[in-house]
């Protein structure tokens, strides 16, 4: 076959007028879109829409809304930020919350390797799952429900998930066996929404998903994978609200 014979003629453009004339604020336009790529906040910020930032009130986004009543639940909500209330009457009041947090201060101390093995041991002989999930692939953790609404702040529960699920299929799994609400695929209302964080394990370091470095606790993206968020005897957070004010 002629290559010649199938080639694409070139295209005379020396007729056509030059870009400067059909687009005269070319370079206008270019300075514009790059200083707002700038002052755009990284995607993971972005995680359930946004209200009006406008206001000057500047509110929390995402998960950084969910992790301050996660904070402010489990009575460590003035660690990080320089401009909450150290009232009393901020935490909650019920005596559940309050036995719970008497528990978690207890499990937030430092394990031995001999401790860690031990307890690992005894949350596999107590968790419950999906048992289609084979034996290999399942990831044993701790799962704590909790709503600043009402002060909700369930007692652990010991779960197991797959591996190769995603954190989404994960979240539906944990609500199910807790018999917890999770509307998540059908709602839009971050009130009504559900946001995942796990406790920081010792000597880990850095920013998490949503960009936000805490202390203690670690946002697990929806999207992400259980293999790589979810470790055997972590401690997972499951918590109601993000941007809506409760």
């Amino acid at each position: 076959m002629n290559k010649k014979k199938n080639a694409i003629p070139a295209v005379n453009t020396s007729h056509l007028p030059p870009a400067s004339s059909l687009f005269p604020d070319l370079d206008k336009l270019r300075k514009e879109a790059n200083e707002k790529a700038k002052n755009e906040h990284p995607i993971g910020h972005r995680l359930g829409g946004s209200k009006d930032h406008n206001d000057g009130s500047s509110p929390f986004l995402g998960a950084e809304v969910a992790l301050s009543r996660l904070k402010k639940l489990l009575g460590g909500g003035n660690k990080k930020r320089s401009g909450s209330s150290s009232s009393k009457s901020s935490g909650p009041s019920n005596s559940s919350s309050n036995s719970f947090l008497k528990k978690f201060a207890s499990s937030s101390r430092k394990q031995t390797p001999t401790s860690r093995i031990i307890e690992i041991s005894k949350l596999k002989k107590a968790a419950k799952g999906d048992m289609n999930v084979p034996v290999t692939q399942r990831v044993f953790i701790w799962c704590v429900y909790v709503e600043e609404r009402g002060g909700i702040v369930s007692e652990k529960t010991p779960l197991f998930v797959s591996k190769a699920w995603p954190v989404g299929r994960m979240l539906d799994s944990c609500t199910d066996l807790m018999k917890v609400k999770n509307v998540n695929n059908r709602v839009t209302d971050e009130s009504q929404r559900l946001t995942v964080f796990r406790k920081r394990r010792p000597h880990e370091k850095g920013k998490d998903a949503a960009g936000i470095t805490d202390e203690e606790f670690v946002y697990v993206p929806a999207n992400g994978r259980v293999a790589r968020e979810v470790n055997d005897g972590d401690l997972v957070y499951i918590v109601r609200g993000g941007l809506a004010a409760s």
